[in-house]
């Protein structure tokens, strides 16, 4: 299965002038665009709704203590670890590990 060529990452869309809880991205999630990118991904940010996020394919979430992990269940839904999580995942730990 081929990776979509885009994603949308929930996150500061630039409406919140610097206040908002997402104000500052967080180093795993700025070097999981880089590597999407860099993989020939279109990566964009901005606020998603719940109905967006109830109708995505996958959904991966980035932070310091998983790095790069699949959520698997939104409200009862069962999602699998889908084609961009498994790229992004294997970019961020070939990074991570110096390959």
């Amino acid at each position: 299965m081929q990776a979509e060529e885009r994603v949308r990452l929930g996150g500061d869309d630039g409406k919140n002038n610097g206040r908002g809880p997402c104000s500052r991205m967080p180093a795993s999630r700025a070097r999981v665009i880089k590597l999407l990118r860099q993989a020939g991904i279109e990566v964009y940010q901005r606020t998603l709704t719940y109905q967006e996020v109830m109708d995505a394919d996958e959904v991966f979430s980035t932070g310091n203590y998983g790095r790069v992990i699949p959520v698997s269940n939104i409200e009862g839904r069962h999602l699998q670890p889908g084609p961009v999580f498994q790229l992004a995942r294997r970019h961020y730990w070939d990074f991570a590990h110096g390959k």
